[in-house]
């Protein structure tokens, strides 16, 4: 690409990550079976690499890394496990909203055994999720290292919430944290990734109107 075109990619990542942290706060707090829901969580994935897609640009213009690409290559594979995660969990639990309603009961037990080995597909693909978002937030914390528009004590949380997530969503798997007494560290990837996001944002946007 020229440098026309990696500034569009930039600005277009910028965008999806805009888009993203609307989507995000709305799709974990609102669990429905509504058209809008499906497109919220549907769309997640998708804003997910595009948006790590520009910040990799981003992060390559002004002083490319070895983790740097790697942490591209993790953040696309965590996207597309996310809207595989989301789209199989939607179609998992349309099974049980009639539950109630049936009452044979051959019929129900069918129901619940399928809803368990749908509900384990999806945690197994959700931790898939986690290992590869770990690995991401890693690399793109020790790509700081050589970033002229990021502190570099930003390494550090990054690789705490990196190794500590993994940590945490390993000890009780296939169970999420937050379902077993723990804390769920997908907030704390949120705004890790939020902080990384606005320097792109600033010195796509603002910075550039300013001067």
């Amino acid at each position: 690409m020229n440098d026309r075109e990696t500034n569009f990619a930039i600005r277009f990542g910028c965008v999806a990550a805009l888009l993203m942290g609307i989507v995000y706060p709305i799709m974990i707090n609102t669990h429905g079976y509504e058209w809008w829901n499906y497109i919220l969580e549907m769309s997640f994935g998708p804003l997910f690499m595009i948006s790590h897609i520009g910040l990799y640009l981003f992060f390559k213009k002004h002083q490319n890394s070895f983790y740097n690409l790697l942490a591209m290559l993790f953040h696309i594979l965590a996207g597309a496990a996310v809207l595989l995660c989301n789209i199989i969990q939607k179609s998992v639990f349309t099974i049980g909203k009639d539950y109630g309603a049936i009452e044979n009961g051959i019929s129900k037990e069918i129901i619940r055994t399928t809803y368990k080995l749908g509900n384990l597909t999806q945690l197994a693909i959700d931790y898939y999720f986690d290992v590869l978002v770990s690995i991401a937030t890693l690399f793109i914390a020790l790509a700081i290292l050589k970033q002229q528009f990021y502190w570099k004590w930003l390494v550090i949380p990054g690789i705490i919430i990196s190794i500590g997530g993994l940590v945490v969503n390993t000890i009780k798997f296939p169970i999420p944290p937050a379902d077993s007494g723990l804390f769920d560290p997908g907030p704390f990837y949120a705004i890790y990734s939020a902080v990384l996001f606005l320097p792109m944002i600033y010195h796509t946007f603002l910075k550039k109107t300013k001067s």
